[in-house]
């Protein structure tokens, strides 16, 4: 089950989204979006002039989801991949399955060498839209393994049927999963309307991510929307030097493949386009294990630093008393795997083979990696050292307060039980 919100949320999506009234409305704004764009470019970047291509009428053919987790999540994750109903999902699993006396290392210490491959391969029996998932993943560090779902269907996304996917899909939501919040105004329905293609554009993810944290495991899915990578494709070439990225996103242009990458307003949410009818075969495994921690944090660092500033913030404000508890544990954890021990190829090689191949563009002009990843790992590691030790000097001071207390509590009872005694020889 949803909470009431969400359901709202939902709710009004199925009565609204195929109406007249709404499609209508929905033609007319992209219709008003694409002359504002023509006469902002005339007025404010006439150099942008020649970039006549959105990109539109595309279809979508898969959904990749990343997600990070401990080895313990791992052991998690994989139990659940053995229990999976077989009259909903046919399983091919290429590892052990832990027992309750026994579990597996699967993310251990690895200085000499670094894994990626496949983890399991998932069919999935009976549903309208959705065919199979191939979980591969890679270690990221000592204490983490990033995990990729790439989910496959039965027939490719189109915008005639996207929105039944989503109709269709929708009503498995559940508490278990991540669900954005939308503002629905009963007086106002153009902001309701902006609504609704708010959901269009992101329902379709946390469809795929409800796979994860419904019927697998994650870690961080519940709390967070995962990474995910949009990959759609069109008939038309792709022309680079004709395509509109954005007003202020960035996108990555792969010069061998003649796709490319861009990201939304959102750091999780990133979306592949080529042309020519071809679905790459895009995955980010095999770079992240050869470079591990300073890739992963050069591309998602901004993104780890929103969580823990969210997860945080209420012990550093004081709003709730940190203890050593499980989130304080994981804290330790996570310093502990932005370590430099380990032995990876130097991220400046990356910078040379990411040049070579990609073409970084901000908005429509072209800029270089420096300025689009301008904090490194040693940023991002210390900013959480800096909050750990203030975290830990909060624990110390609470945890001498419990004592104090305790200790102040005891000697009370202490003095009362004495002052009983005496009275009872008295009497």
């Amino acid at each position: 089950m949803i909470n009431r919100q969400a359901k709202k949320f939902f709710d009004y999506y199925l009565k609204i989204v195929a109406t007249e009234e709404y499609q209508s409305y929905y033609q007319r704004h992209e219709q008003e979006g694409l002359e504002f764009h023509k006469k902002y470019i005339e007025e404010k970047h006439p150099e942008w002039r020649t970039r006549t291509d959105y990109f539109d009428e595309f279809s979508i053919g898969e959904f990749i989801i990343l997600d990070t987790l401990s080895n313990e999540g791992v052991n998690k994750l994989t139990k659940r991949l053995y229990s999976l109903p077989k009259s909903k999902f046919k399983v091919k699993n290429y590892y052990k399955k832990p027992t309750i006396f026994k579990k597996y290392d699967y993310v251990h210490l690895e200085y000499l060498r670094h894994g990626v491959g496949i983890f399991a391969e998932i069919e999935i029996i009976g549903d309208n839209f959705f065919s199979s998932i191939e979980i591969s993943w890679a270690t990221v560090n000592n204490y983490y393994a990033i995990f990729q779902y790439r989910f496959h269907f039965k027939q490719v996304l189109t915008e005639s049927n996207l929105q039944l996917f989503i109709s269709d899909n929708i009503k498995n939501l559940s508490k278990k999963d991540y669900i954005n919040w939308y503002i629905l105004d009963d007086e106002d329905d153009k902001l309701n309307y902006l609504s609704i293609g708010q959901m269009t554009n992101e329902l379709p993810s946390l469809i795929c991510q409800h796979y994860i944290t419904t019927f697998l495991y994650s870690e961080n899915g519940k709390m967070n929307k995962l990474i995910n990578l949009t990959v759609a494709f069109r008939k038309d070439k792709v022309d680079i030097d004709k395509i509109y990225f954005g007003d202020i996103s960035y996108s990555l242009y792969n010069k061998k493949g003649n796709y490319y990458i861009s990201n939304s307003f959102n750091d999780s949410d990133y979306v592949l386009y080529s042309g020519s009818n071809f679905i790459p075969r895009f995955s980010i495994l095999g770079s992240i294990s050869q470079y591990g921690n300073e890739l992963y944090y050069l591309l998602f660092g901004e993104r780890e630093l929103h969580i823990f500033e969210r997860d945080f913030s209420k012990y550093v404000s004081g709003r709730k008393n940190i203890m050593f508890n499980k989130n304080f544990l994981n804290l330790l954890k996570k310093i502990q795997s932005l370590s430099e021990s380990e032995n990876r190829i130097d991220i400046s090689n990356f910078k040379k083979d990411f040049e070579d191949s990609w073409t970084i563009f901000v908005s429509n002009d072209e800029v270089q990696l420096e300025n689009l990843f301008h904090k490194n790992l040693s940023y991002y590691r210390n900013v959480i050292k800096e909050n750990y030790s203030y975290l830990n000097m909060l624990t110390e001071i609470n945890y001498t307060k419990t004592n104090t207390i305790s200790s102040t509590v005891a000697t009370i009872v202490s003095i009362i039980a004495t002052i009983i005694s005496v009275i009872a020889l008295l009497k």
